[in-house]
């Protein structure tokens, strides 16, 4: 994927998984204001390596599973995604090695959908997975005095990302009041620039607190409902709390 946005991001970019809380975060997910289902984060560290496991389980209408193991530094080292709750469909199965990145992607689109396309790119150096693309800006140097840009990869292809300083402001969510930084950042998408937003709690180790995503016509966000504890199996957490709904503010 190459657009007039994408350059290279020749500075490595100060990330540090080590920032973050290792734990498992509910969010309550809504597209268009409405109610859309749950999503839970789960960041572990792996023993042995060092690396770290980044998961997500979407219930509801966007139902999907997503892992993504990096390095502390999120250099990728492998990525899966599968849609569906009862039924997984898988989407793609990526190893990064040697900056290259192999595996398959299932095609979903024309006259091959449901073949499975092999994967092997190049990636350049400053390149994170797309599934943590919002951990790694949440896990970067907050005190730096240059805004930080970066690359992503997706079996779609590399995007490039400009991250811009962020604000420190309170919100309040289900989970309670926080002091975050909010923190904008662009991605050069093959059909244009998306806008995202995250709420980063201030406090050491970090949190995503909110997380604001640009759809077709409308917003698509999460917020935390609270964090819980490990349920998980395997690779990926699957164990989703409903909680109650509770009165929020507008940001």
């Amino acid at each position: 994927m190459t657009t007039q946005f994408q350059r290279s991001a020749t500075e490595q970019p100060q990330f540090d998984a080590r920032r973050l809380r290792t734990d498992n975060f509910v969010y309550r997910e809504t597209e268009g204001g409405k109610e859309a289902g749950r999503r839970q984060i789960t960041i572990e560290k792996i023993p042995g390596p060092g690396s770290f496991r980044f998961s997500s389980v979407v219930t509801g209408e966007f139902s999907q599973q997503w892992v993504a193991t990096t390095t502390p530094e999120f250099v990728p080292i492998s990525a899966s995604l599968t849609f569906g709750e009862s039924t997984r469909t898988p989407v793609f199965d990526l190893t990064h090695a040697a900056g290259r990145v192999t595996g398959f992607v299932v095609e979903r689109k024309g006259p091959k959908a449901g073949a499975k396309r092999l994967i092997d790119d190049a990636v350049p150096p400053t390149t994170v997975d797309q599934r943590t693309d919002a951990a790694a800006v949440s896990a970067s140097d907050f005190t730096s005095k240059r805004n930080l840009e970066f690359n992503v990869y997706d079996p779609s292809g590399i995007s490039h990302v400009l991250v811009q300083k962020g604000t420190l402001q309170s919100i309040r969510v289900p989970a309670g009041e926080f002091v975050v930084y909010a923190i904008v950042y662009d991605i050069g998408e093959r059909t244009g620039t998306a806008s995202y937003k995250v709420f980063v709690r201030k406090e050491a180790p970090r949190i995503m607190i909110e997380k604001f995503s640009p759809m077709v016509h409308r917003v698509s966000s999460f917020r935390l409902l609270h964090e819980k504890p490990v349920c998980c199996s395997e690779s990926f957490c699957s164990c989703i709390i409903a909680m109650p709904h509770s009165s929020e503010s507008n940001i």
